[in-house]
């Protein structure tokens, strides 16, 4: 080979250089290809971005998307350099990679950065004694997952054990008999795999590509009986935990995070979830002004949707990077129980469900609060 030239890469190895945040332009030049905003104007970028956020549109998954995003430019989560920054990156995503429009979208979200609007202070007003939450599914276990700090690389996905009387140390648990729904278990990890040191490889609670969604732990929203799992899947806005899914809570002291980075979260996070709801109701009554008037969003209450039809506040949640177990503080594994239905599919209003509560009545919703009509908003973020 040449001196200087380098071999082609598979799309395997496209899609790892991606996941570790390589440049686009790295990744086009190594796979033989030419990404889409290379060697163009700004205007003609913005034209062609905005085209492909019409083209994403013609879904309802596609119009909520885009709304959302709309909406964090309205508050100034995001600014327009932003939006048409992410916007390319999800273009190329699509155009270099191959992938769908919603795929696209979930790669950018795995090494989207924390936004610039901070919750520090937010936290500060709640006190010392709270305790922050977050859900996961409840499978044959529950994951965890393991990186190796000095190459930013995930090695695998761990499991731990949730019974009670377990000892540590062990690299893989299951979960045993006692892990009953109501039940609830201190969460033990072997912090130290492969005999690497303590500092890398490490568990972290959340993917170390993604973000991790947080909110205030709420004792009346798991009270320890049947319905729980509804309950949480409805109050925080998780429609994809569909019926018979089981799901967990981890929670754990709040001063657990106090010196991470921490914000509010926008769509570029939320990987397509076709419920993300960026502007609070307060926001909304308000008129969806150009600032915030909060620091930390709010859920979707799929409850309220179904049965009141109306698009209301959840919980509050916000993010942070995947958080290293070494650093929570009295960590505490709550078993759910069982979802019992699917959100989120129903056109036709029921003698069960008396509003509709599918993609295109939520899509309709968030279009049917901007002030100002989406595309013509719209063009003027990408003019």
């Amino acid at each position: 080979m040449p001196r200087g030239t380098r071999s082609r890469i598979s799309v395997a190895e496209a899609e790892s250089m991606v996941a570790r945040g390589a440049a686009l332009s790295e990744v086009a030049s190594r796979f033989g290809v030419k990404p889409a905003t290379v060697g163009k104007s700004l205007a003609r970028r913005r034209k062609e971005h905005r085209a492909f956020v019409g083209h994403v549109m013609a879904t309802d998954v596609g119009k909520i998307v885009i709304a959302n995003m709309v909406e964090a430019a309205d508050l100034g989560l995001l600014s327009k350099k932003q939006i048409c920054d992410l916007v390319g990156r999800w273009r190329d995503e699509h155009k270099l990679l191959g992938r769908t429009e919603l795929e696209a979208l979930e790669a950018i979200c795995n090494i989207e950065p924390i936004c610039s609007v901070p919750i520090g202070k937010w936290l500060q007003t709640q006190g010392a004694a709270f305790r922050v939450c977050t859900h996961v599914e409840l499978s044959a276990a529950v994951p965890f997952w393991i990186t190796d700090a000095s190459r930013d690389d995930l090695l695998l996905s761990g499991q731990v054990e949730m019974a009670p009387g377990v000892p540590p140390g062990r690299p893989t648990y299951v979960l045993g008999a006692a892990a009953t729904a109501g039940s609830e278990h201190d969460v033990m990890l072997d912090n130290t795999r492969r005999g690497a040191s303590p500092d890398r490889p490490y568990w972290t609670i959340g993917h170390p590509f993604k973000v991790v969604w947080l909110s205030i732990y709420e004792s009346s929203a798991t009270t320890c009986s049947s319905g729980d799992g509804d309950r949480v899947r409805d109050r925080f806005g998780l429609v994809h935990y569909e019926k018979r899914k089981q799901l967990v809570t981890i929670s754990f002291a709040s001063d657990s995070i106090a010196a991470r980075p921490q914000s509010r979260p926008h769509v570029f996070h939320s990987r397509g979830n076709r419920r993300f709801k960026t502007a609070t109701d307060a926001e909304v009554t308000g008129g969806i002004k150009s600032s915030a008037s909060s620091s930390v969003g709010a859920t979707l209450d799929l409850h309220t949707l179904a049965h009141r039809g109306h698009a209301g506040d959840g919980a509050v949640e916000w993010v942070s990077p995947a958080i290293p177990y070494v650093e929570i503080k009295d960590a505490c594994l709550t078993i759910l129980g069982e979802v019992s239905s699917t959100r989120g599919n129903v056109s036709v209003p029921t003698a069960t469900q008396p509003y509709a509560d599918d993609d295109t009545t939520y899509a309709s919703k968030l279009a049917a609060r901007r002030p100002v009509a989406l595309n013509i908003r719209l063009d003027e973020i990408f003019a």
